[in-house]
């Protein structure tokens, strides 16, 4: 498999190889193609807000991606979403169902939230395979109603210079990335300093942009020392700068526009050790790699340009290595060509009745497959929707940094060259990617913890078997046919919701239900432990409004809701099972329900109510449609939980109390192989009547992990609407499914509360192509 795909590879890239000496550089190809060869998948958070104030709700939209493919992905049904405190303990967490990609939950922002940092984390048990970050991490901040003001920071700062590909060489031009931040770990826009040498004198002067990152151009003297001299808050402050190296080669990476240079420079003394020896230049994108030979053969400089359609789409790896396939120098590349935009043509907010409704239209195409957008509507001068991360920057970056980058949103919003450059800036100082050299060549993933759908069960059976098995769910139920003498069996895709339960019984041959003696263990039974997250910086502590003269919020989000909700959709479920066996079939369905099961004495009673002729005498047991010509008075076919029965007589024992529906399609075309007497199709389900006495015929089981159900999300309601508070911190609506119409419109409401102008936040996909976008819009009245 492995010299297949290596083959492949060759065969593809040649371009890229023609006219190089050959290196032998399989190791390092064959040991990536092992490490890459599992599939990832990468998760994004959309969350309503970044501030919430206690008596709110933390709602959340979690897309999970096939992180080579950038398209919502179909593996995983399961994704743990937790949140923990400044001292990374679990405060609150939940099981979310994920359907073709997307799942949507919330957390009620209680008692158990103090006021602080906290850190949200979206992740499936599958990416504890591998090392990247490939999990979802955001910190948010809780307020406390009373809106105490935030403590002063501590105003001191580290400085960090860090050379372009790692190393800082003597005598040659080397770029160095410049990275300020204060003692939270958080960038000092705005910092001017300068570089000066061992005798005082200036060397270089540098100035930080917004998230205090820089970089300069210098070239270190023999056996110089450099200090960085920084005067803040009327301080002089003085950092040592690392030596330079004696030996070594040094790497630059240019935007050319069309083209992408890599210059690598080296001294007169590395000249003389490296001359003519053969180096491995490559470059990936965490799935695929493509490599240059480079060679020291003439002069100590060696320049390669890469055309940008050769370049992969989004980040891209360089990496040096030696003669011995040793990587010396990496660089981090960002390449903003072939990355999908959508963008919003028109938003419009307009009053009707006593609601707002809301039209998105987006610039999407007309055939839509996997799509899901998310919209978080809060008052136009908010200051409490600050995501580090968008869709973006989440899905094309961060799996590919060390450490979590704070501000990475930014480089993805409004596109420009300035955001650009200051990207690369940034990647300058992000040193060596997370997939670590060493660790490719020592650890092939392997595949420990699988994609998970659902909920399974292992059940052993205690006594003598049954024949068979139903399991019962909400309103769906398996049935497991028991290999002779078996004494265990298992079945997956279960999606119970909390306070549900699966029920057990076991089948006899002549389709009587019992209650089974089994021992059952679930998978996953506990929400499973993920230890490597990276450390989150606190969020910046903004000076806010104090106001303790009124209670902000009346009545909470959750308050005099749960309850109905629960009702509300159980009945909804219930509604969608019946109008979906509606919909897959041309014939007439019967759901039984408690009141129509009894109606019937037995099975044939129901069927001369629908107007068939049942002659069950002297052993023969026929069903005849009258409205047939005698000449087509055959029987209808008869499927018994998907299983043609060949001897209708067992109809006249079959038990109604477990009746769940039944199709008769009395014209079946060809829906079957042969059924000119058309189609009856029966559905039991063992566990419908046991609650109907306390001697019930089905095991309870108890699940010790089940799915969180999604509730509807209601905002809280405040004491004023035209107060500072209101306008800084409020929430007016959430809505994390949102999908399009073929025309690219989507459109929902929410109630009135008098408000004048709105910011919609927008997160999504369809088709491999995404949105995220900050819109504001004055509401029409």
């Amino acid at each position: 498999m492995y010299k297949l795909k290596l083959l492949l590879f060759f065969l593809l890239h040649t371009a890229f190889l023609i006219g190089q000496n050959s290196v032998d550089s399989t190791n390092v190809f064959q040991k990536f193609l092992e490490y890459t060869e599992l599939p990832r998948e990468v998760a994004f958070a959309h969350l309503n807000k970044s501030i919430h104030i206690d008596g709110e709700t933390l709602a959340f939209a979690v897309y999970v991606f096939d992180k080579d493919q950038k398209r919502l992905t179909i593996n995983t049904k399961n994704v743990y979403c937790a949140i923990s405190d400044e001292n990374e303990r679990i405060i609150k967490e939940k099981l979310i169902l994920i359907t073709d990609g997307v799942g949507s939950g919330s957390f009620f922002v209680d008692e158990t939230l103090d006021a602080g940092n906290y850190t949200f984390k979206a992740y499936t048990n599958y990416m504890k395979n591998f090392a990247e970050q490939n999990y979802y991490i955001q910190n948010f901040r809780v307020l406390t109603s009373n809106l105490d003001l935030d403590p002063t920071l501590d105003k001191g700062l580290d400085a960090q210079f860090l050379p372009e590909g790692g190393h800082l060489l003597e005598g040659v031009q080397n770029t160095v990335g410049i990275i300020i931040k204060d003692k939270t770990g958080q960038g000092v826009a705005n910092i001017k300093g300068e570089i000066i040498n061992s005798k005082g004198n200036l060397v270089r002067s540098f100035k930080t942009d917004q998230f205090g990152i820089g970089s300069i151009l210098f070239i270190p003297e023999e056996s110089e020392k450099y200090r960085a001299k920084i005067v803040y808050n009327t301080n002089t402050l003085t950092f040592n700068i690392a030596a330079a190296e004696r030996t070594g080669i040094a790497m630059s990476v240019l935007d050319l526009r069309s083209r992408t240079a890599l210059d690598f420079k080296t001294n007169d003394e590395t000249f003389n050790l490296i001359k003519n020896k053969q180096y491995t230049l490559t470059f990936h994108n965490g799935k695929w790699l493509k490599s240059f030979n480079l060679t020291f053969d003439e002069n100590e400089r060696v320049t390669k340009f890469i055309k940008v359609e050769d370049l992969f789409t989004g980040i891209n790896v360089f990496t040096l290595f030696d003669e011995e396939n040793r990587p010396i120098l990496e660089r981090l590349y960002f390449n903003y060509e072939g990355i999908e935009l959508l963008k919003s043509e028109r938003t419009t907010a307009k009053t009707i009745e006593d609601s707002i409704e809301i039209e998105l239209k987006i610039n999407t195409k007309d055939s839509i497959n996997f799509q899901n957008f998310s919209v978080s509507v809060l008052p136009k001068k908010t200051v409490s929707y600050l995501p580090s991360h968008n869709i973006f920057s989440y899905l094309y970056l961060q799996p590919y940094i060390t450490g979590y980058l704070e501000n990475a949103a930014y480089y993805f919003t409004d596109i420009n060259l300035q955001k650009k450059r200051q990207l690369d800036n940034l990647l300058i100082t992000q040193g060596w990617s997370s997939y670590n050299w060493d660790f490719i060549f020592k650890n092939t993933p392997k595949y420990i913890h699988e994609f998970e759908d659902g909920i399974k069960i292992k059940a052993n059976i205690s006594g003598e078997p049954a024949p068979a098995y139903a399991i019962s769910s909400g309103f769906g139920m398996n049935l497991i046919d028991l290999e002779e003498n078996a004494k265990s069996f298992s079945a997956k895709g279960f999606y119970p919701y909390e306070k549900e339960s699966l029920f057990v019984s076991e089948i006899s041959k002549r389709g009587n239900t019992n209650k089974p003696a089994l021992y059952v263990q679930f998978s996953p039974s506990r929400i499973p432990e993920f230890e490597n997250y990276i450390k989150m910086l606190p969020r910046k502590k903004e000076n806010i409004l104090k106001d303790a003269t009124y209670q902000p919020i009346l009545e909470t989000s959750w308050t005099g809701y749960e309850q109905l909700d629960e009702v509300v959709l159980n009945v909804k479920r219930k509604q969608d099972y019946i109008e979906k066996l509606k919909q897959i079939t041309t014939g007439s369905v019967d759901v039984f329900n408690d009141p129509n099961r009894y109606r019937f004495n037995d099975f044939d009673s129901y069927l001369r109510s629908k107007g068939y002729l049942v002659n069950n005498e002297n052993g023969a047991y026929q069903i005849i449609d009258p409205s047939r010509s005698i000449v087509r008075d055959q029987s209808p076919v008869i499927l018994l939980d998907g299983v043609q029965l060949f001897d209708n007589s067992f109809l006249s024992q079959l038990n109604m109390s477990i009746l769940d529906y039944v199709i008769i399609q009395k014209q079946a075309g060809n829906q079957v192989t042969y059924a000119p007497g058309g189609l009856i199709q029966i559905f039991t389900d063992p566990t419908k009547n046991m609650n109907q006495s306390s001697n019930s015929k089905a095991l309870e089981l108890n699940i010790p992990l089940a799915f969180s159900e999604d509730k509807k999300f209601y905002a809280p309601l405040y004491s004023f609407y035209q107060t500072r508070f209101f306008k800084d911190y409020g929430v007016i609506d959430w809505q994390p499914k949102l999908k399009l119409g073929k025309d690219g419109t989507v459109k929902f409401k929410f109630a009135d509360k008098y408000y004048e102008s709105l910011q919609i936040c927008i997160e999504g996909t369809a088709n491999g192509a995404f949105i995220s976008e900050i819109v504001e819009v004055d509401v029409q009245r």
